[in-house]
């Protein structure tokens, strides 16, 4: 089946790759082609040598929306020290291998090939030697004139703000993966949380105390989720641990999707677990009156 290549790493997926799908998907609709969304794996930034930067969304987190979006087809590169070796002529004589793509979706300022050494103008010129249409998309850009990006984004989180954040990105950031144990130290004085397993390559906001919404078994729950270390047991490393308000059952082992809403306090010490539990109950409250 001919297909319309949206071409990109999609990190985010944000508004202005949602526009750019979504221009895409028109063509498809047009020339009764497949609509088929490129991506790359989790070692994208690690085999960049780009470790310091994390995704947004993991590649299951960005299937996820794309599956939403009704994305059909996706094509994701694998990261290895081969492929960004590649030249731009060869990466682009990969993507039409099969002969199926008619037409070409990316952005402006695409790059590609061995340290980003093509552009679109490059990439124009292998099309039209190909019969291949491109399309660029214009860059998008914020009612106040700033532009919409990973970059923009990452920062945002990084920041807990996230309204601005999930407003660049159109849609709540969530993370999304397996219930694993944790200490259970929650448990212990009656309020028992879960704990996400979340990867190494995953960006999480600043840490904090967050008004969340929690998806588990395909019902949604308020929830307050606590996201860093917890210093009144001593535990510096970074979980994601979730309250999930009005809930009862055993989520081991289950997935779930934590979704954000927006920073409610840091994170402190408290001198006992009992003033940690007062402090919650407060949070509740908070989460409650939304």
């Amino acid at each position: 089946m001919k297909k319309v290549l949206a071409l990109g790493f999609f990190d985010s997926i944000h508004i202005g790759h949602r526009a750019l799908i979504a221009e895409a998907q028109e063509i498809a609709n047009k020339t009764g082609a497949q609509l088929c969304v490129s991506t790359f794996d989790d070692a994208f930034f690690d085999q960049l040598k780009k470790n310091e930067i994390k995704e947004i969304y993991t590649l299951k987190e960005r299937r996820m929306l794309l599956a939403e979006l009704g994305v059909p087809c996706i094509r994701v590169f694998e990261s290895t020290q081969e492929r960004f070796a590649q030249s731009g002529i060869d990466f682009f004589r990969e993507l039409v291998g099969a002969g199926d793509v008619t037409d070409i979706v990316c952005g402006e300022d695409y790059t590609f090939g061995c340290g980003a050494s093509c552009n679109c103008t490059d990439l124009k010129r292998f099309c039209e030697e190909s019969g291949i249409s491109l399309h660029t998309a214009k860059t998008f850009m914020t009612e106040d004139g700033n532009k919409v990006s990973s970059r923009a984004i990452r920062r945002l989180l990084s920041e807990g703000n996230i309204p601005e954040a999930n407003r660049l990105l159109g849609k709540e950031y969530f993370c999304a993966g397996a219930v694993v144990h944790g200490r259970g130290d929650g448990s212990k004085f009656g309020i028992p949380t879960a704990n996400l397993d979340i990867m190494r390559e995953k960006l999480l906001p600043a840490y904090g105390v967050y008004q969340t919404v929690t998806e588990a078994e395909g019902v949604r729950y308020r929830s307050l989720t606590n996201v860093g270390g917890q210093p009144t047991f001593d535990m510096d490393k970074p979980t994601i641990e979730t309250l999930i308000l009005d809930y009862s059952g055993n989520l081991y082992g289950k997935e779930i999707t934590v979704i954000f809403s927006k920073k409610i306090r840091e994170i402190v010490r408290f001198a006992n677990a009992a003033a940690l539990r007062r402090q919650i109950e407060k949070d509740i409250e908070e989460v409650l009156r939304d």
